[in-house]
Formats: structure tokens, C-alpha cells, sequence
């Protein structure tokens, strides 16, 4: 017999890669195609891909007794209201003026400073969080550290640890969210963007401070916004645009394959798997000597000595080094 706050859950497919976004990637067929590190692809419409059953559920069951259910809750439905606005804010991504450059200049002479309205940058904002806390990369960091200290965890406990630091993770990024910081809004002209089931991100969600860090991540196949939060900045300007051009657009490809592990999606490019996306892990950068900080390096009021924090103990993270 189920006991509990909620007897009325039922077994679902919850979306880390909402289908609001997910819609963006879809070809003329209204296909998405998936490419797994072994090179299979497959292709299936938008909803069948990023989701995991009963990833916001948290079900306790008596171990001493007869494994029954004696604890279930959802937190799905604590993602509803940012993903209904995902479609209109990436429509109003899709307005922003941006500059026509020259790609060989340096980023401080191509950002472009555009207004926006404080609404449409808070429901931004808390949709890059909620793709960074519900991502499999932030799934796997939930068990981490229990995974690091412990030499054994039974199935049912991992997904009770997981579940319940991913609550945690949502509730403490919605309190702490603000629309103080830094965001770039990235335009491809010609290459696109793929996603995965990891992406770069620095974001803490431990603590009662405002969630500082940086997080880069494609909202469709050419448009991908950074958001970085420093512990010290000036606040204008505070929203920019910036085309890219098609090397850098594949440096953030190529990014995208460091962080995923399992899954990679793309709409009508299929990119050559590199061999950090063979390995099956989820690889973070090992230092800063990259593309993206060069980026937040060269974004205006932004301090050079940016504190930011880590995504995890430094112990728990799997590092990537570019030669």
C-alpha cells in the first residue's frame, strides 16, 4: 500500500531537455536526431528524447519490510511554469538586433548592448537554471559525493539521493535567482548548434548567497545565451548580442561533446564525434584556457579576478585537458 504527502503520483517521463527547447532542433520531418558516442543515430520526434521516467519523483520504500512504497512525491510540476515560457522567451531571443562584424575582430569590439525587459530576463535567467539542475551532468553530481565516500549504493537509495538534491538544487536556484549579472545572447549564421546530455556550466547551488558561476547553453540551433554571475561586476551593460563565427561555433560543438555522455542531438548537421564524447563521462574543463573564459574575459564590468564557483568538489570531477 502507498503511503505518503502524495498517493495520487503517477509513473512518468519527466524532460531535463524540455520540449519547448527541444522543439527548436526538429528537422523538415519534425524529427530530431539523437547520436550516441559509438556513432548510431536515431531519429524521433522531440518528445521522445531528454526524458527520464520519474526523474522529479522521490519514492522512499521500507527496506525492512516488503520493499512497499512508503513515501512518493513529485516535483515536476515545479518545472511547468518555467517551461511554458520558453518558447516565448527564445521568440524574443529571436528579435534582438545584433551587429553585422567582422569575425577576426576581438569580442569587446563586436558585443552589441540591447535592452530588455526585466520580466523576460528573470523567466531567461531561471530556464538556464532549470536546464542546469534537471541536465544528467547535474544528476550525476547529485550522487558524487556519496558515491566518493561509500563503497556500495543499493539502486533505490541512488535514486532517492538524486532526487532529493535535485529538489533541493531547484528550490535553492528559484529563491536565489535574480537578474543581476552578464548575459550574452550567441548567434550562429550558418553552422548549428547541437545539445547533449551535458553542457558547460559552473553554477553552485549550495549555500544562501546569489548563485554566482557561468553557464552556456543552446536554446535552438543558433542561438546559445551565456549567463555568468561574478561575486564582483558592474551591472551595465547588462544584455549583449554576438554573432559568431563558424569556428567558434564549433569550439562550442566540440564543448557541448566534453560535458555530454550518453546523448548528443542535432537537426540537419551531424557532427564528427570527438574523443572526449567517446569516453562516456561527463568531462568539465581543466582549467581556463578556453574559448568561453577568453569570452567572459572580454564581456564589459566584468572584474579580471571573477570569483566563481564550481559545479562540484574539485575531487568529484572528471577534467578535460586541451592540448
Amino acid at each position: 500500500m502507498t503511503t505518503g504527502w502524495n498517493k495520487n503520483v503517477k509513473s512518468a517521463l519527466h524532460h531535463w531537455w524540455p520540449q519547448g527547447v527541444s522543439r527548436f532542433w526538429a528537422n523538415q520531418k519534425g524529427l530530431v536526431t539523437r547520436l550516441s558516442p559509438d556513432g548510431i543515430t536515431t531519429e524521433a520526434p522531440p518528445k521522445n528524447f531528454g526524458a527520464i521516467r520519474n526523474a522529479h519523483q522521490i519514492v522512499i520504500r521500507d527496506s525492512s519490510n516488503d520493499g512497499s512504497v512508503t513515501y512518493r512525491e513529485s516535483f515536476e510540476h515545479l518545472f511547468n511554469s518555467v517551461d511554458r515560457q520558453f518558447p516565448t522567451v527564445i521568440e524574443w531571443l529571436k528579435s534582438l538586433e545584433r551587429r553585422a562584424v567582422e569575425f577576426h575582430l576581438p569580442f569587446r569590439k563586436r558585443f552589441h548592448v540591447v535592452s530588455a525587459p526585466e520580466d523576460k530576463l528573470r523567466y531567461l535567467i531561471q530556464g538556464l537554471f532549470s536546464l542546469v539542475v534537471r541536465s544528467p551532468l547535474n544528476r550525476d553530481a547529485c550522487i558524487a559525493a556519496a558515491e566518493f565516500v561509500r563503497s556500495h549504493i543499493s539502486k533505490e537509495e541512488r535514486e532517492v539521493l538524486i532526487t532529493a538534491n535535485l529538489k533541493n538544487c531547484l528550490g535553492n536556484s528559484m529563491r536565489r535567482v535574480d537578474t543581476s549579472g552578464k548575459l550574452i545572447v550567441c548567434y550562429s549564421q550558418n553552422r548549428e548548434f547541437i545539445f547533449g546530455d551535458g553542457f558547460h556550466h559552473t553554477i553552485s547551488f549550495f549555500g544562501s548567497m546569489p548563485l554566482t558561476g557561468e553557464v552556456l547553453v543552446p536554446l535552438t540551433t543558433n542561438i546559445a545565451v551565456l549567463y555568468v554571475r561574478p561575486t564582483s561586476f558592474t551591472v551595465e551593460p547588462q544584455v549583449m548580442t554576438l554573432q559568431l563565427g563558424d569556428p567558434e561555433v564549433q569550439f562550442l560543438n566540440d564543448t557541448i561533446q566534453i560535458y555530454a555522455k550518453q546523448e548528443i542531438f542535432f537537426r540537419s548537421q551531424c557532427p564528427d564525434i570527438t574523443e572526449p564524447f567517446k569516453r562516456r563521462e561527463h568531462l568539465r574543463f581543466a582549467d581556463s584556457h578556453h574559448w568561453i573564459a577568453d569570452l567572459v574575459r572580454s564581456i564589459p564590468g566584468i572584474h579580471a579576478r571573477r570569483g566563481v564557483l564550481l559545479l562540484q568538489d574539485p575531487r568529484f570531477a572528471k577534467k578535460f585537458q586541451i592540448d
